[in-house]
């Protein structure tokens, strides 16, 4: 019989494979950072929509 690529045996996943704890503990410097990053890239985002929405107004 061919072997399947996608067969794993029983067992292949440990209880650590399914949550990476790491992930959720992020640091509050982090969250603070991106939530800045992604406030300053919106409004300029929402700058850019004004600004041609004038210009194609007038």
């Amino acid at each position: 019989m061919a072997e399947n690529p996608f067969y794993a045996p029983a067992g292949w996943q440990d209880e650590s494979s399914f949550r990476d704890d790491s992930r959720e503990r992020r640091d509050w410097s982090e969250v603070v950072l991106r939530t800045c990053i992604a406030v300053v890239l919106g409004v300029f985002c929402v700058g850019l929509l004004v600004l041609g929405v004038v210009a194609f107004l007038e």
